[in-house]
C-alpha cells in the first residue's frame, strides 16, 4: 500500500484567489512569518515520524534535554502553550515511558517532568532532525540576510508585545 504526501501548499497564495503580489508589504511579512511557523512544523511532523514523536513531544523532549526537569507552568510559559495542553501530553508521555515525575523542592504543590533514559535516547536523533530542516531552511541565505530578519521579526513582536501592554 503506497501513501501520499499532502501537496504542498503554494507559495503564489496564502489564500485561495489571493496571491502575493495583491497584498501590501506588511500584510505579506505577517503571513509569510505565519506560513513559514506552519510549514516549519508540518516539516518537523513529517520528519519526526519514523521517531514515533509528534511535534510538541518533539519540543518538550528537546527543551527538557537542554534545561533539565521543569514544573509544568514553567513548560507551559517557556514552550507557550496551555498549560492543560502540557499537562495532558506530559501525562501522556509519562505513561509512555518518556518523562516522569518528580517532586518539586520549590514548590511542594507541584511536580517537576525530567526525561527518562528512554528519553533522553530519543532527544539526539530529534536535534539532528530539527536541525538539519533548519539549515535546509536557511539553505542560500547570508548571515546578513538572516541577521536582518531576525531583527525585523523581533521588532515586530517587541511591537505586539506592548499592543498587549497598553
Amino acid at each position: 500500500m503506497t501513501t501520499t504526501k499532502k501537496p504542498r501548499r503554494k507559495t503564489e497564495s496564502v489564500q485561495p484567489g489571493l496571491p502575493w503580489h495583491d497584498l501590501p508589504g506588511a500584510m505579506q511579512l505577517i503571513l509569510n512569518a505565519d506560513f513559514l511557523a506552519k510549514e516549519f512544523r508540518r516539516t518537523a511532523r513529517e520528519k519526526l515520524a519514523d521517531e514515533n514523536v509528534n511535534d510538541r513531544r518533539a519540543s518538550i523532549i528537546s527543551f527538557l534535554s537542554q534545561v533539565g526537569p521543569q514544573s509544568i507552568n514553567d513548560l507551559a510559559d517557556k514552550l507557550e502553550q496551555h498549560k492543560a495542553a502540557i499537562s495532558s501530553i506530559l501525562i501522556r508521555m509519562d505513561s509512555d515511558g518518556l518523562i516522569e515525575f518528580t517532586p518539586n523542592k520549590e514548590d511542594k504543590r507541584s511536580k517537576n517532568a525530567g526525561l527518562t533514559a528512554k528519553g533522553r535516547l530519543l532527544a539526539a536523533p530529534i536535534h539532528a532532525k530539527l536541525k538539519g530542516i533548519r539549515l535546509k531552511a536557511l539553505k542560500g541565505l547570508t548571515k546578513q540576510e538572516i541577521d536582518t530578519t531576525n531583527a525585523v521579526l523581533l521588532k515586530m513582536i517587541a511591537n505586539l508585545d506592548q499592543i498587549r501592554e497598553d
